[in-house]
């Protein structure tokens, strides 16, 4: 293995090179007297080529802390844990874990990215889903349907676990969460 520019196999190739070439000065010899000298300072590793992955003290990818950095770092945590009922479509449950994270292109959601829009009505994404008056007859009915009071304080957050706050029993409670589910 060659451990350095500038040994004797290297001479054989260098001068392997420059004769068949052709090299005799000028311009063509200055180019390859850089080269040589940039290619000097160069040292091979006898290791075998690998990639560091420089997010782990191992060195070594692994899948678990990719996503460690990207929930660290990236990702809003929005302090609870994404809640999934298979109840209901799957679709549906995106659609709640959008709504928890204000990631619905309400009003203000899409002024923060420079779409303007005309009208002022339903800013906000607690106010599309939890805070409109014409909503609150929809949580209302659900409320005397299920004999379950209605949240002191309606929110997207509290509406979303209504069920785990009520005195149901386990299947009861998965039911009325996908109801509340379905009314979003």
């Amino acid at each position: 293995m060659i451990s350095y520019f500038g040994g004797r196999e290297d001479a054989y190739w260098l001068g392997f090179l420059f004769s068949s070439k052709g090299a005799g000065g000028g311009v063509e010899t200055e180019q390859w007297e850089a080269i040589s000298a940039l290619i000097q300072a160069f040292i091979f590793s006898p290791q075998q080529d690998r990639l560091r992955w420089t997010l782990d003290s191992s060195d070594e990818f692994s899948v678990s802390s990719a996503r460690s950095f990207l929930d660290g770092r990236l990702l809003f945590s929005g302090g609870c844990s994404t809640r999934w009922n298979n109840f209901v479509p799957i679709k549906l449950n995106i659609l709640l874990w959008r709504i928890a994270l204000a990631r619905i292109p309400s009003r203000d959601n899409l002024v923060s990215r420079g779409i303007v829009l005309d009208s002022t009505l339903c800013p906000t994404v607690e106010h599309v889903f939890a805070d409109c008056v014409e909503l609150r007859g929809i949580w209302s009915n659900i409320s005397r349907w299920w004999n379950v009071p209605t949240p002191s304080h309606v929110s997207v957050d509290s509406l979303i676990n209504w069920a785990d706050h009520s005195k149901l029993s386990v299947l009861q409670r998965k039911c009325f969460d996908a109801v509340i589910c379905t009314a979003f």
